[in-house]
């Protein structure tokens, strides 16, 4: 009995029956596997991105969160600590008074932990006797 021979459609050569449909098969195969590599590498850095993003920890955010009880700060506030960040734009589309990008350090500070109502600033207006920027008098030095 003769082995039939058939054309492969890629290299016009004559090849034993069987032979051309391994050889048209080999990327089928590979297909999904590539599509599984792909898949996990796609699920591994979303989970590295979200563990990076829960615990990674910025220069001055080692300490935790710190909530004033009225001994370890002042009750009802949370401690901001202080660092480096950029401020500002150098992108075509920031406005004049966001140009240039520059580094800036703050100091940390105490913000209330909740919004603070009109009714509770009215109250302490009252009780400290406070005058905001808005009303004090223009002393027309900047």
């Amino acid at each position: 009995m003769g082995s039939k021979k058939r054309r492969n459609s890629a290299t016009g050569m004559a090849q034993p029956d069987g032979v051309a449909t391994a050889v048209a098969d080999r990327p089928r195969r590979w297909r999904g596997t590539i599509v599984a590599m792909l898949v996990c590498t796609g699920v591994a850095a979303g989970f590295g991105a979200t563990w990076w993003f829960q615990h990674a920890r910025q220069p001055g955010q080692g300490q935790g969160i710190v909530v004033g009880d009225g001994t370890r700060g002042p009750a009802g506030m949370v401690h901001v600590p202080g660092g480096d960040f950029l401020m500002g734009s150098d992108s075509k589309m920031a406005q004049a008074n966001e140009k240039p990008a520059h580094k800036v350090r703050i100091h940390g500070f105490w913000m209330d932990q909740h919004h603070v109502t009109n009714a509770e600033f009215r109250k302490f207006v009252q009780a400290t006797g406070y005058v905001t920027t808005a009303e004090k008098r223009p002393t027309g030095k900047p």
